[in-house]
């Protein structure tokens, strides 16, 4: 189990609009600026209670410069270490982008499921619209629960003393009396903790693009963007992206393009120049887990006793448990090549997907990767395998 962190009827939608224009006209009178268009409303939930708080912060600030261009409403949840979990919303007044305080909370534990359903139902009470995105920015491990190991496992060799620091969902320091999450959710809480009808999910986290999570929330969402590896913890460059996160498939896509960009010409240069970032189609992880399932059939004891060099990896800088494997390098293994076509034909479907040249200071295959990372339940990792064995995506692919 993991640790990080649709449709209304025409009817509600010709409700809704006249909704939309009454919120509007009521903003006109609020503010002297103008109304914000609220056709989305992206909630941005910060788990910043931990070693991330300052660059939290500065991503909150480089969302506010990119707010000029952006024609939404943002609602910002912040747990930090320095203050208690705060509420916000971003307001031009005198022509400037600024902060706003909806509500304020006693400490509280941001890694808990709880936490998370309370303040994006909340947000979305608050600031009702036709679309809604969201941005969960934290530690991430994917699905991997902090307290599993990997007996026999590579650890990652000790990272030089100038590799940046990664964004290892879900880690707090300060819970108050929320103690029902240590240090994440697993996968099954976070999903319950989300309500269906987001346009995108956005993963500012490491590790997040893999097929276990991405198939838990297929129905939540139409868009996950997240990253197959670890992302370093500048995160992703706010001011660049916010205008293109109120727009369709395209501006997502070009959302993406910044991510990599940012990272392939990173002014720091050596290990600072690493990112992969996929943009993920929910609509087609039904179609691409029965293809899996097809190329699993009768192979249970073949995987089991596969070798963890047997498929490729997602390189690592700080996390040190080497076991995100590259779906398409897995499948790959264990296709015929008639299987693989037409896996590979859904998983061009499913996700678009975007690397650096290089990563950790050595070459990325870029033309290779699929933007999507699978845990193998190898023989070997039989405590990780029990924990496997209850997500979504084990039962479907490898169940009868």
């Amino acid at each position: 189990m993991s640790r990080f962190f649709m449709r209304n009827k025409m009817n509600i939608r010709y409700k809704r609009s006249w909704l939309g224009v009454f919120l509007v006209l009521l903003c006109w009178g609020c503010h002297k600026t103008g109304p914000i268009i609220s056709d989305r409303t992206i909630l941005v939930y910060l788990a910043a209670d931990n070693n991330l708080e300052s660059y939290a912060r500065k991503n909150v600030t480089d969302m506010l410069k990119g707010m000029d261009e952006s024609a939404g409403r943002v609602v910002v949840y912040m747990d930090s270490r320095k203050d208690a979990p705060v509420l916000m919303t971003m307001e031009k007044r005198g022509g400037e982008w600024r902060l706003d305080t909806l509500e304020r909370y006693g400490e509280e534990n941001a890694a808990s499921p709880d936490v998370l359903r309370r303040v994006v139902y909340r947000g979305r009470e608050l600031y009702p619209a036709s679309s809604y995105g969201l941005i969960l920015g934290s530690h991430g491990t994917g699905w991997i629960p902090s307290s599993v190991r990997f007996p026999g496992q590579r650890m990652a060799r000790l990272k030089a003393a100038d590799a940046p620091l990664t964004r290892l969902f879900g880690e707090d320091a300060n819970r108050g009396e929320w103690t029902d999450a240590e240090t994440g959710m697993e996968v099954d809480d976070l999903v319950r903790a989300i309500p269906e009808g987001f346009h995108f999910i956005l993963f500012d986290a490491c590790l997040m693009a893999n097929v276990e999570i991405a198939y838990a929330l297929r129905n939540k969402t139409e868009y996950i963007i997240a990253s197959p590896a670890e992302i370093l913890v500048d995160g992703f460059p706010y001011q660049k992206i916010m205008p293109l996160l109120w727009g369709k498939e395209s501006e997502l896509k070009k959302a993406c393009r910044e991510f990599r960009d940012y990272y392939e010409y990173h002014s720091n240069g050596g290990a600072w120049c690493s990112g992969t970032i996929s943009l993920i189609r929910t609509e087609f992880l039904d179609e691409l887990a029965w293809q899996v399932k097809t190329v699993l059939d009768g192979k249970a004891e073949t995987v089991a006793g596969m070798m963890p060099s047997d498929v490729w990896r997602y390189p690592l800088i700080d996390y040190n448990q080497d076991v995100f494997f590259d779906l398409g390098a897995f499948v790959r293994e264990l296709a015929s090549e008639s299987e693989y076509k037409r896996f590979e034909a859904v998983l061009e479907q499913a996700v678009y997907r975007l690397a650096t040249t290089r990563f950790n200071g050595a070459d990325f295959p870029t033309d290779r990767f699929s933007g999507l990372s699978v845990y193998i339940p190898l023989s070997r990792w039989s405590s990780a395998n029990e924990q496997y064995r209850q997500l979504e995506w084990y039962e479907y692919v490898y169940g009868k």
